[in-house]
């Protein structure tokens, strides 16, 4: 940007603008089992863990202004869960309602 002092004839460039980066890392590992017990029940279990990695940066060209994070979270999780209808004698089908569920 250019500016004219119209008492001086001078002209003064000032050059602004800003910079700006965003950077996420996602990984992600999982392990799902599942586990028949007799005819009627099926217990399901598992773990999962989650890792981010996040950087932003933010800087100005015109003032020594600037910002600059850098941020790391890890999540743990574990589930149970069983389902099963002990009262249902026709087909031994695993549908029903949950007779055990827990999550960590």
């Amino acid at each position: 940007m250019t500016i004219k002092d119209p008492d001086t004839d001078e002209e003064t460039t000032t050059e602004r603008g800003s910079a700006e980066g965003n950077r996420l890392e996602d990984s992600t590992i999982s392990i799902n089992n599942a586990l028949t017990l007799g005819y009627r029940h099926l217990v399901e279990f598992g773990a999962q863990a989650t890792r981010n990695d996040i950087s932003y940066r933010f800087n100005m060209s015109e003032a020594d202004a600037s910002l600059d994070r850098t941020q790391r979270g890890t999540q743990y999780s574990l589930y149970l869960g069983g389902r099963g209808d002990a009262s249902r004698e026709e087909s031994g089908s695993l549908e029903g309602a949950p007779w055990l569920a827990y999550l960590l």
